[in-house]
């Protein structure tokens, strides 16, 4: 659910590399990743998905409360697993 709405917002969806995802304790999951911006360049950015919540936030006080300086279950490698997949549904 995430990991497409970010790979579906972006401006270049090939260019979308997740960097770090993890789910915290409490279901929280935090998101980072970059992504290619409008000039070129890439940027790299953070989201998080609270539990029972079906919209992304990158709130800068939510990421702090959240996901920064925390750990959790490590699913990056699940992630980029399936980003071609992800990619062909945000098309």
């Amino acid at each position: 659910m995430g990991a497409a709405s970010v790979i579906a917002a972006a401006r270049n969806p090939d260019s979308v590399k997740f960097s770090k995802v993890f789910v915290a304790e409490d279901g929280t999951a935090c998101y980072q990743w970059r992504a290619q911006n409008g000039f070129g360049g890439m940027n790299q950015e953070h989201a998080v998905l609270l539990p029972n919540v079906d919209k992304l936030s990158q709130s800068v006080a939510q990421w702090n409360l959240r996901c920064a300086k925390k750990q959790g279950t490590d699913i990056t490698a699940l992630i980029e697993l399936r980003l071609p997949m992800l990619r062909t549904l945000a098309r």
